[in-house]
């Protein structure tokens, strides 16, 4: 995969993200963006499923949705936490 198809990727799981988030929050779902301090320019954007928060970070020039500004924490899931949460969200 050249470098420019891996941003391309990267820009579309970004723009996915955020079209997700979009639609949790219009389904009453609680949706906002936290800080991390070890990525400063990359908010996290949560989503919180009845099967436990998601959060991805995205480059701070990609942000497009708005969301709160909220201190929730980051309740440590893993990745393969967050796919599990997905995965039942959707079954």
């Amino acid at each position: 995969m050249s470098d420019g198809t891996c941003n391309e990727v990267y820009r579309d799981r970004n723009l996915v993200v955020q079209l997700a988030a979009k639609l949790a929050s219009d389904l009453g779902y609680n949706v906002y963006y936290g800080a991390d301090p070890n990525a400063p320019g990359w908010p996290v954007l949560f989503i919180e499923l009845p099967t436990g928060q998601v959060s991805w970070h995205i480059p701070q020039a990609e942000v497009i949705a708005s969301a709160p500004l909220e201190s929730d924490p980051w309740d440590g899931h893993t990745t393969e936490e967050k796919h599990d949460r997905i995965r039942r969200f959707l079954s």
